[in-house]
């Protein structure tokens, strides 16, 4: 079965599940089923359950908790909780297709197609039949009708201006954008018969932060009905500035929306989801399984974007605060979807060009640095074992090799998302990762000069450290020591590496003890005067070589502890740190599993730390016979590794109540927690 399949068919039965059975919370990944289904209907309730019938157009409470949808073929106006799990309510409408005033429930709509959220907690809505606009006052429970008596043909979209106050306009047909006040009904127009857009349909506003005492500005982007023209125009409020400039050409454009820092548009013909800038470029996805979704293959439960020119036609919004994730509705499939531009595929073409080098930033998709409301995020600092595969197992799998959706920490992510909607855990959950090949240093030791800004940049929840049975000692041995006690790993001084070995020790007396101890043991291995394996675990058995072990480790873990406290996240105080032992390193050494992973416990109390122990789960679980791929001499995981790896840290976290979680969490590995 394949990967698609195999993801399909368990949502599926997921979503079958009658609720009084099984509580479901909504699933987070790259894209969310938000409400409904593949089913045209009507009834309110919880995500999985709702039904609409070709919903079109969109809209989002200027406060973000509250989506609301024009449900076409239901004449009504329902509204998704995004604060309370994505639970429908009917907000206004009695099902009848007319466009009639009153109050919200007795109201009646005649095929609503567009929707712009206002301040004083009013909507606008259009009726795609009757051709009226219709203003809601939610608080005053009240329902009228604006402009003339005829209505108002043809219109294409209805956005919100930055004010809250005025809603922007397009007339495809008329050859229009215009600026409407909803409380006189009146409007006036700013574009007419442009060239460049001769008709204009989708709209969106970009808000463009100021730079340098420059003020914030706001920027109207336009897609013609016809010609797939996307242009860009500045815009102070009440007319355009300059001229319109082109951003590229899609084909049948439908719909605009900007989302924080990126903008985005859905057409009707070819790839459905376009990235405007660079040009205009698909956005790709892929499953839980790692695989990429044929955007064009039509409707699926996997993934439900299928775009039609209609009627209705599919719409898109963007919350406020929410970067990269849009919302859009599909009418094929009556369904609300919440889609997520982490730039996986990027990111992959970015590691191919640099090889093993890991981004500088993060070594993973482009998460967006402002967190998604109710997500708890994960930063997980490792090494090549964190994020890299076999090349030769990955080659078989996948046609470009190691696919960053197989590594563990994406494992660890699906994992935790999925286990947390089928136990109503109240969060969402991201898994960053930053590496470093132990080249550059291993864990402990790396975090202090790469990763000190990330956490608060990114607004980290919880720090994990991966340790294992690999010292990593090299970069101790390669370069100077700095007067903090670290290698100086960021200036590499190739003259002091072509000193013998001996004499680069003899400088720091800690190392002079440990070559002594390892020589006497008999656990060198040397290669041109470099030692490239001392047996770290072996070495714990040497008390005085242990104390010196606990020294090097413990200054730069402590080192960072501080880093992350002087750095974190605005508003709140720094994520804690949590140093993960699991028991992998280079095989063929057979590492004493009780030394090592009593070393990095007294490690972790030494500095105040928790200590999460991977090494009964792992172990019970490998020696069962589940294929995990570790070889000698390159201990790096199977795709089967990085999932059990995935797994057993997903339960650890949750056992030693380390991310947020309901009651009834599964059984997990033991944890060894510090006072």
């Amino acid at each position: 079965m394949t990967h698609r399949r195999r993801w399909t068919a368990l949502i599926a039965f997921w979503l079958t599940i009658p609720g009084s059975l099984w509580a479901l919370s909504p699933i987070s990944y790259r894209y969310d089923l938000v409400a409904g289904g593949e089913d045209h209907g009507y009834r309110d309730g919880g995500f999985s359950q709702a039904l609409f019938d070709h919903p079109s157009g969109l809209a989002v409470s200027p406060d973000g908790t509250q989506l609301y949808v024009c449900d076409w073929g239901n004449n009504r106006i329902r509204v998704v909780l995004l604060d309370h799990q994505d639970q429908v309510k009917t907000l206004a409408g009695d099902g009848r297709s007319q466009s009639t005033d009153g109050s919200l429930l007795q109201a009646s709509f005649d095929h609503p197609v567009l929707a712009a959220a206002l301040d004083g907690n009013r909507l606008l809505v259009y009726d795609g039949k009757s051709s009226k606009l219709r203003l809601l006052d939610l608080g005053k429970d009240r329902v009228e009708t604006l402009g003339p008596p005829e209505g108002w043909p043809s219109l294409g979209a209805l956005v919100t201006d930055p004010t809250g106050k005025e809603v922007l306009v397009t007339s495809p047909d008329l050859h229009q954008v215009l600026l409407l006040d909803p409380t006189t009904g009146k409007a006036v127009t700013i574009a007419e018969n442009r060239p460049e857009l001769p008709n204009p349909l989708a709209l969106a506003v970009e808000k463009v932060p100021g730079t340098g005492g420059t003020p914030a500005a706001s920027r109207l982007i336009l897609g013609d009905k016809y010609s797939g023209a996307v242009c860009e125009a500045d815009w102070d409020g009440n007319t355009l500035v300059g001229s319109f400039h082109p951003l590229g050409k899609g084909a049948q454009i439908l719909s605009l929306v900007a989302a924080g820092d990126r903008s985005y548009a859905f057409q009707a013909q070819g790839p459905p989801w376009l990235r405007l800038r660079p040009g205009l470029e698909e956005v790709k996805l892929q499953s839980m399984g790692g695989a990429e979704i044929d955007n064009q293959s039509g409707p699926n439960l996997l993934f439900l974007l299928y775009m039609s020119a209609g009627p209705p036609a599919p719409a898109s919004v963007a919350a406020p605060g929410q970067d990269r994730c849009v919302f859009v509705s599909v009418p094929e499939t009556s369904s609300i979807l919440r889609l997520r531009d982490y730039a996986y595929v990027e990111n992959r073409k970015v590691r191919e060009a640099k090889g093993d080098h890991p981004n500088p930033d993060l070594d993973d998709d482009r998460y967006p640095e402002r967190k998604p409301p109710h997500t708890f995020r994960i930063l997980l600092l490792g090494d090549s074992r964190s994020c890299w595969g076999m090349e030769a197992d990955y080659g078989k799998r996948w046609p470009w090799g190691f696919n960053l959706q197989d590594s563990f920490p994406k494992k660890l992510e699906e994992d935790l998302n999925l286990m947390g909607a089928l136990e109503d855990a109240p969060e969402s959950f991201q898994v960053l990762t930053l590496s470093r090949l132990r080249a550059d240093g291993p864990p402990f030791l790396w975090p202090d000069f790469w990763a000190v800004q990330q956490p608060g940049k990114y607004d980290v929840d919880l720090v994990l450290m991966m340790v294992d049975s690999d010292m990593g000692l090299l970069p101790y041995l390669q370069n100077r020591i700095l007067k903090t006690g670290f290698p100086d790993i960021l200036n590499p001084d190739p003259e002091f590496r072509l000193r013998p070995l001996e004499k680069r020790m003899t400088a720091n007396p800690d190392l002079k003890v440990l070559f002594q101890s390892a020589k006497k043991r008999g656990l060198l291995v040397l290669n041109n005067d470099e030692w490239i394996n001392g047996n770290f675990d072996r070495l714990v058995e040497d008390p005085t070589a242990k104390d010196i072990l606990k020294r090097l480790v413990g200054l730069p873990i402590q080192k960072y502890k501080g880093d992350l406290a002087a750095n974190p996240p605005q508003g709140r105080k720094a994520p804690p740190l949590v140093v993960c032992y699991f028991p992998l390193g280079n095989l063929g050494n057979h590492f004493p599993v009780e030394g090592c992973r009593s070393f990095w416990g007294e490690v972790s109390r030494d500095q105040g730390l928790p200590f999460l122990d991977l090494t009964e789960a792992w172990n019970a679980v490998r020696v069962m016979g589940y294929p995990v791929a570790e070889q000698a001499t390159f201990s790096h995981f199977s795709p089967e590794g990085h999932r059990l790896m995935g797994w057993v840290l997903a339960h650890g976290l949750i056992k030693g109540k380390y991310v947020p979680w309901g009651a009834g969490a599964g059984e997990g590995v033991q944890v060894i927690r510090t006072p």
